[in-house]
């Protein structure tokens, strides 16, 4: 009989682990084993900030002259639109009385189209290209 309760109680002992000092992780093991996630970037003008002499610029100041009293138009008012090649209008209007006027277009841009025309149904729809 002591035997049976012998065996019990050891098999009760086993099931429950033995009753020993468990070996559990310590708190600055979990903790080092951590890492450190980088911080995401601001997209905030405020948070990046730039240099006292930076410049930001998109568009740049162009000259053109055209000499409209040789292309042969009888109208008073002559029109002009200056445009890129993939058709984004940059100028539309009345041309000036110099031949020589500044506009502004992209950075990017190193030819324009132009066309110059009137209201009268005789004078000529000239188009050119212009390389800057």
């Amino acid at each position: 009989m002591k035997r049976i309760l012998i065996m019990s109680m050891l098999s009760l002992l086993t099931a429950c682990g033995g009753g020993g000092e468990t070996e559990a992780p310590q708190p600055s093991q979990a903790a080092s084993s951590t890492q450190a996630q980088p911080q995401p970037q601001s997209d905030k003008l405020s948070d990046n900030k730039a240099p006292d002499n930076a410049q930001f610029s998109q568009f740049k100041s162009q000259n053109m002259e055209i000499d409209i009293s040789g292309l042969g138009f009888e109208a008073k008012t002559v029109f002009l639109k200056i445009y890129t090649p993939d058709n984004k209008t940059l100028f539309l209007g009345k041309v000036p009385n110099s031949p020589s006027f500044e506009f502004y277009l992209p950075n990017n841009v190193s030819k324009v189209k132009y066309d110059v025309f009137s209201t009268l149904k005789t004078d000529p729809q000239i188009t050119k290209e212009y390389e800057l």
